[in-house]
């Protein structure tokens, strides 16, 4: 039987501390770093410990409904790595590390060309509602970038725990539920 590869959708506190030193050590600590070099340089810092093997083939006259093959979910780009795709990090760990306090999403546009070439760049931040100018070297009109917030490390501990299952009821609890009337006890009242 054909079983999915169910994936986690909260962050781990390894990635959170991958993220965490990437962006730390940033050339430009006030502009900060796309998502795509944050990725990058998560892989290419922190290798993932297993190796990746090869996925087993799909066995033919695996169907579902209607006679329609059943479509295999990709896996990851990274499966074992903490950081497994970008998708993951970017839905999953900078968005909790956002709602913790720890990192922001910075706009970053381009304003006045100086004489050499460098221009001269403004950076909104939403979480401190303040825009900071800073010359750099920019080739887009505007980008979006993730940067480490001053106190970043006073937010550490504002995750919550990972959710989990349901216990499963237990014989005490089932046999104290009191069935609903039915209409033959109503009738005779």
């Amino acid at each position: 039987m054909f079983y999915r590869k169910t994936w986690l959708n909260v962050s781990t506190p390894r990635a959170r501390q991958i993220v965490r030193s990437v962006l730390a050590t940033a050339a430009r600590p006030e502009i900060g770093l796309h998502t795509h070099e944050i990725f990058e340089r998560a892989i290419t810092k922190y290798p993932a410990r297993r190796r990746i093997t090869k996925p087993t083939p799909l066995t033919l006259g695996m169907h579902k409904r209607y006679h329609r093959p059943i479509i295999p979910v990709p896996d990851p780009p990274q499966p074992y790595h903490p950081i497994r795709s970008m998708r993951y990090l970017k839905r999953v760990v900078l968005a909790e590390m956002q709602e913790a306090g720890e990192v922001d999403k910075v706009r970053i546009w381009k304003g006045g060309v100086i004489a050499n070439g460098n221009s001269q760049v403004f950076i909104h931040s939403k979480v401190l509602r303040k825009t900071d100018t800073a010359i750099h070297k920019m080739t887009e009109d505007q980008m979006w970038c993730w940067k480490l917030l001053p106190d970043y490390e006073s937010r550490q501990a504002n995750y919550p725990d990972p959710p989990r299952r349901p216990h499963k009821r237990s014989s005490q609890t089932a046999s104290t539920h009191v069935p609903p009337r039915s209409r033959t006890a109503d009738k005779d009242q």
